[in-house]
């Protein structure tokens, strides 16, 4: 009988001081222990035991009316608690287990959350203002229409890559093929970002601002066709600079600009490689196939290709000489997007390849000006 009136609770049942009845062994941050009885077969009262099912409309009613008394719940097990429009203001709740609660509707207004674990915990139109949600687990949780005026949320978990269940569960839709449903989730993930973004900026937080800023930006392209312009510019946009937010693929484009223009010099030919007629353009492909040491002995004055033989390392198929080649090839990019001085011969690209590289001249300006504007603004947050 002793247990079930401690796992009743419509009846509390607190242990007043001098009385001899066995307490819980819940320890409060303040250094107290809880004042609630805990049975004989436990060492933690009801509502810090994660045994009892805490699902029903007694359990609901019981935790707004101790709220409104100013009782502290810190630590509560209230697992897929129904608390629905209920009125929580100033709620003590710091590192209560939440997970799968139901909060729809309700006011949270100066909740202290602390370390809350509020996992798969449904917020929708949840009123969160002023709220301390400091280190809480939100992984999974829906925080669509809900108030964030001056919630603080510094540490708070959001999961890999700041990826919320909304936009999870857009990607889920997508690939069965529900397109309507995937872009309504994918315009929830979106508001859910961008509210949290501002919160962020509220209080200073530039950093985790910059990556919430990020996921909205992702949001607004999955909601564009498949094969739509609006898709392709945005997803260039991430893939050259993150949307601002990543320096680092500024550099990475580059290199990968560099790296191309310079096999297409070597495949299409360059000219003004020393021990080669001037004016000529070679290419890779002479080199594999033996073209290169025919001219590389009429450029050392040799009759024809039948006579004095030279060992000059231009043997047919040389691929040292090939690797030659595309060392030249790379020069000439790196020179032509960096638009530099540097001077190594008179290295300039075939007709097919100065098409190429006016196009690369013109994009390396462009890209060092991005990275100055994207690294600029990630060093000033």
């Amino acid at each position: 009988m002793k247990s079930e009136k401690a796992e009743d609770p419509s009846l509390p049942s607190q242990v007043r001081p001098g009385e001899d009845k066995k307490r819980c062994s819940y320890t409060f941050f303040s250094g107290d222990c809880c004042s609630f009885e805990a049975p004989e077969t436990s060492s933690l009262c009801f509502w810090h035991d994660p045994t009892p099912d805490k699902n029903s409309p007694k359990v609901s009613q019981t935790v707004a009316k101790y709220v409104r008394k100013g009782g502290n719940l810190e630590g509560f097990v209230l697992r897929g608690v129904n608390l629905e429009y209920a009125d929580l203001y100033n709620a003590k709740l710091a590192r209560a287990d939440l997970r799968d609660a139901r909060f729809y509707g309700a006011s949270l207004t100066n909740a202290h959350m602390f370390g809350a674990d509020l996992r798969g915990a449904s917020l929708f139109k949840t009123c969160l203002v002023e709220a301390n949600l400091k280190g809480a687990d939100l992984r999974g949780a829906n925080l669509l229409s809900a108030k964030l005026d001056g919630v603080l949320i510094d540490g708070v978990k959001w999961g890999r890559n700041y990826i919320i269940q909304n936009e999870k569960d857009g990607d889920a839709a997508r690939k069965k093929g529900d397109i309507e449903e995937a872009r309504k989730k994918y315009k929830e993930a979106e508001e859910i970002y961008h509210r949290i973004l501002n919160n962020y900026r509220e209080f200073g937080n530039l950093v985790d601002a910059g990556s919430f800023f990020y996921r909205e930006m992702i949001m607004k392209r999955k909601q564009f066709p498949l094969w739509s312009g609006g898709r392709f510019w945005s997803w260039l946009a991430d893939a050259m600079c993150g949307y601002g937010e990543k320096p680092i693929r500024v550099i990475l484009s580059s290199l990968i600009l560099i790296v191309v223009c310079a096999i297409i010099y070597s495949v299409t030919g360059i000219a003004g490689i020393e021990g080669y007629p001037e004016g000529r353009p070679i290419s890779i492909f002479q080199v594999l196939q033996g073209d290169a040491a025919r001219l590389f002995q009429i450029a050392e004055g040799a009759s024809s290709p039948e006579t004095g033989s030279q060992d000059n390392g231009t043997d047919k198929g040389s691929w040292i000489e090939a690797l030659n080649i595309f060392e030249h090839g790379l020069y000439l990019s790196m020179v032509t997007v960096t638009r530099t001085n540097i001077v190594l011969g008179d290295l300039r690209p075939s007709s097919a390849g100065a098409r190429i590289a006016a196009a690369e001249a013109f994009t390396g300006t462009f890209m060092m000006a991005l990275f100055v504007l994207v690294f600029g603004r990630k060093m000033m947050r």
